[in-house]
């Protein structure tokens, strides 16, 4: 299962790991997020703290 925490390390934290991980995802499966993950997803990367933490 990806939740929000593993989305926003593929975010801050790209790489080859997580790069195949969503490829073999793509490749085998239909990646579907419910509303819930992504309205988190978008609260979260909005956060201050975030951004002055990774820019």
């Amino acid at each position: 299962m990806l939740d929000t925490n593993v989305l926003i390390s593929m975010i801050l934290f790209p790489g080859a790991r997580f790069e195949r991980l969503l490829e073999g995802i793509s490749k085998h499966h239909t990646l579907v997020l419910s509303s819930f993950v992504v309205n988190e997803l978008m609260a979260v990367t909005e956060r201050n703290e975030l951004i002055h933490l990774y820019a």
